[in-house]
């Protein structure tokens, strides 16, 4: 049997996948994505930590946090972050949430800049998820530590570009869910900022 090691650096920065149970597009659910975004905050209240980037795709999300000086336990901010979206799910079950928008609901909701994960309307809930509380994650996530600025910068690139990579959309800005915008509004990356795609490095996807 494998034995897998995670590498905690008290205060590095890393590279995160999340994916979701059997690559299910359980995040185009806008009540999930109020679920998700309700327990980033939370967590970063009690835990704090920097969102460096983010994206958020129907079956997986990639992040780049900084953690503060001394403190390496981001895997107790996975766990809290998964357990509190589940939880969420699992309320929503329990009060026969009203029927769910539909699939492709993500795709009108509007753009959230600061932190890639808008917020819903007041009565989206994660109802087309029912079925699903107990397995919303796959147990496992991909991390890397970042180990100078040109890893970063390759990551965060990574990151913005992931929705062209799948075919959501032609360019990076157009997609709501990520920190691209955050980056074009501060003036780090152009407007039209765009990437030909190649990466070095393993992603976990």
């Amino acid at each position: 049997m494998a034995t897998f090691r995670r590498v905690h650096a008290p205060g590095g920065t890393f590279f995160f996948t999340v994916v979701t149970h059997r690559r299910a597009p359980v995040l185009a659910d806008p009540g999930l994505l109020q679920a998700l975004r309700e327990a980033m905050t939370r967590v970063r209240r009690e835990l704090p930590f920097q969102m460096i980037a983010m994206v958020v795709l129907p079956d997986h999300m990639h992040c780049v946090w900084k953690l503060p000086d001394g403190d390496g336990d981001y895997p107790r901010r996975w766990s809290m972050i998964k357990r509190l979206t589940s939880q969420r799910v699992m309320r929503a079950a329990a009060e026969d949430a009203v029927p769910s928008t539909g699939s492709c609901a993500w795709r009108t909701l509007p753009s959230a800049p600061d932190d890639a994960l808008p917020s819903a309307p007041d009565d989206a809930r994660p109802s087309g998820l029912r079925r699903r509380e107990s397995g919303l994650w796959q147990r496992r996530y991909w991390e890397h530590q970042i180990r100078n600025d040109a890893d970063l910068d390759n990551h965060i690139s990574y990151i913005h570009w992931n929705p062209v990579k799948h075919g959501y959309v032609s360019r990076p800005r157009e997609w709501p869910y990520s920190t691209v915008h955050r980056f074009q509004r501060q003036g780090i990356i152009p407007r039209d900022w765009g990437v030909d795609g190649e990466f070095t490095g393993d992603f976990g996807e």
